[in-house]
């Protein structure tokens, strides 16, 4: 295949690609088998409405008072400060409803700051107890116990307090969602963690469909534009952890259109990247894979000794052995492929495929430097006699055998080449003296006497030769 039909078919690819991610600009950009399921949590606006009411309940004036007091000490950091007001308070405030859950909010918030999170949970948890809170406060507090719970490591309590959370939830938004489906995740429930993720997405991109809308309206009707601005991107997290999670569920065409949106959005991330070349390897896409794999080396984001070889290997299966080699010593020479005799001698295969023979020669010299053995010698020797350059045939064949672990037929092939080598350079006894070596071995008899024989009749006629100039 030629580089042009290779570049041919990794042009046709990003665009294919460039046209499915362009959905991203209007929705969220990605279906799959177990995103297609998800459906929004919470409760709609009607069933709230019939909850069952509560009394509403608040703190005394003087209660009150020193609450606001308390607060304002918080926004200054002086938190012993705020305790002094607030823990005399919690006790003598009890036996009143409204002043008590009033006060171990408050109380919650100042531990919540202090990074005193036990005694933040603590107090949350007494105020969520008492059932006198709106359903829509008690919401935010639960929502809270579960953040607590996360940052101190307890998942499974995060996980119970969101789901708690979501029971009354009207319309939670994309911070409850990731909650839920970081809780999950970390639980390893990825059947049930992917759903919360996604409809985070989702209901990111409702939010900022909003938003642009508002201001789209107050421009049109000559009015001043929200304050709040629409976000560039969404979270990167939060495409990795689908994309992720549907590799782990073995949903691969779900995860190459994750990958894809994440790509819309972050183009030069190199993680969704490599993410969708294994997607599509896994898939078995092999001119998929080459053309994620060719993109990723044009936008120089290789780095990995893996990805420059399995770059070179699609050029390889690509019948594109030139550019195959030259990726592979692209980067040896960079040394982020690992200097080892096995790469030198791939790209020196490739070189030789490609018909660069001094290039191949060249490169299985660089791999026979670093063997323990004299194979790649054996094989710099073998093209050096294609391109019939006999005394590096030579050199780098006594090389060979100098280096020794050659098996029978390699040894032979060397002889071989040597005696051909001294052959053409009219160093007829050498030659013998090689093709008779060679001829030991077994296979190798018929072929090396033959040689014997042309070399001794070419010695003849020489010497003859010599004979008749002399007279």
């Amino acid at each position: 295949m030629t580089h042009r039909k290779v570049v041919a078919g990794t042009l046709a690819l990003l665009f294919a690609a460039t046209a499915s991610m362009q959905v991203a600009a209007v929705d969220v950009g990605f279906s799959t088998k177990y995103t297609r399921q998800c459906k929004p949590l919470g409760i709609s606006e009607a069933e709230f409405k019939k909850l069952p009411k509560r009394p509403v309940v608040g703190p005394r004036e003087n209660v009150y008072k020193r609450v606001v007091r308390a607060q304002e000490l918080l926004g200054e950091e002086k938190f012993q400060e705020a305790l002094d007001i607030l823990l005399p308070l919690e006790e003598r405030v009890r036996g009143n409803k409204g002043d008590y859950v009033t006060v171990l909010q408050v109380l919650a918030i100042a531990y919540s700051q202090m990074e005193k999170f036990d005694k933040a949970i603590e107090y949350f948890k007494k105020a969520v107890e008492l059932k006198v809170l709106p359903y829509r406060i008690e919401q935010q507090i639960l929502a809270q116990l579960a953040s607590l719970y996360m940052i101190q490591g307890n998942i499974q309590k995060a996980a119970e307090y969101i789901e708690r959370y979501f029971k009354h939830a009207v319309k939670p938004n994309w911070r409850h969602y990731e909650l839920l489906a970081g809780a999950y995740g970390r639980l390893d429930k990825l059947d049930k963690a992917v759903c919360p993720m996604y409809l985070a997405v989702v209901s990111w991109h409702e939010e900022q469909a909003k938003i642009k809308a508002a201001i789209a309206k107050a421009k049109a009707e000559g009015k001043e534009p929200p304050k709040v601005k629409p976000e560039k991107a969404p979270k990167s997290s939060w495409y990795a952890f689908l994309s992720a999670a549907h590799m782990q569920l073995k949903d691969y065409q779900g995860a190459a259109q994750i990958y894809k949106a994440a790509l819309h959005y972050f183009p030069t991330e190199k993680k969704y990247w490599t993410g969708l070349s294994a997607a599509y390897a896994l898939l078995k896409q092999t001119s998929n894979t080459f053309a994620v794999l060719s993109l990723m080396h044009r936008m120089d984001l290789m780095n990995k000794s893996g990805e420059y070889r399995n770059l070179g290997q699609h050029y390889s299966m690509l019948n594109a052995p030139y550019y195959a080699a030259r990726t592979m010593e692209e980067g040896l020479r960079k040394g982020t492929i690992e200097a080892k005799p096995k790469h030198w001698s791939a790209t020196a295969s490739n070189w030789q495929l490609a018909q660069e023979l001094r290039k191949a020669a060249a490169a299985y010299e660089k791999g026979a430097e670093l063997d323990d053995n004299g194979k790649l010698y054996a094989r710099a020797a073998g093209v050096y006699a294609i391109l019939e350059d006999w005394p590096k045939v030579v050199s780098r064949a006594k090389k060979a055998l100098e280096k020794g672990g050659l098996k029978n037929n390699e040894l032979a092939r060397v002889y071989m080449n040597i005696g051909r080598a001294y052959t053409n350079m009219e160093k007829y006894d050498q030659a013998i003296a090689y093709f008779k070596k060679a001829a030991t071995i077994p296979k190798y008899g018929k072929s090396a006497s033959g040689w014997i024989g042309y070399v001794e009749s070419m010695k003849q006629t020489k010497e003859m030769l010599a004979q008749y100039e002399n007279l």
